[in-house]
């Protein structure tokens, strides 16, 4: 298994990026969500800082869990649904779905969004029927 590793998607014409995150440990689980949040959060912060004055973090979509349609592993993402995203672990592109019916990955979802201080909006509220 490979270490934490993020992927970047600028959007120019808005001056906005999206980011997807693949986990170190696959799958992810009660035992090590919380280590999994911390090193996304620390992951985050850090492009964030990189990218401040180039632009910012997209807030739509907000962040979701896909899955890899070739290794199974999640991916964190907030690119718009059906982008074709590479895998990091095996090299497979999937386009991207939201993982439905998971109260643990959903649990983390409003966990990250409370992290970023995005109010539970309009829009979040309808991507968590979504999940």
């Amino acid at each position: 298994m490979k270490s934490p590793h993020i992927n970047i998607k600028t959007y120019m014409p808005e001056g906005t990026y999206s980011v997807d995150f693949f986990p170190e440990l696959n799958p992810i689980d009660h035992q090590n969500i919380e280590n999994y949040l911390q090193s996304f959060f620390m992951a985050l912060q850090q492009v964030q800082k990189e990218l401040s004055s180039v632009a910012k973090l997209r807030e739509v979509p907000p962040f979701y869990f896909t899955r890899c349609s070739g290794c199974q592993m999640y991916i964190l993402t907030n690119r718009d649904l059906n982008s074709s995203i590479p895998c990091h672990n095996c090299n497979k592109n999937s386009n991207t779905q939201p993982i439905q019916n998971n109260l643990m990955l959903k649990a983390a979802l409003m966990k990250i969004w409370a992290h970023l201080n995005n109010p539970v909006s309009k829009d979040t509220t309808a991507w968590l029927h979504l999940l």
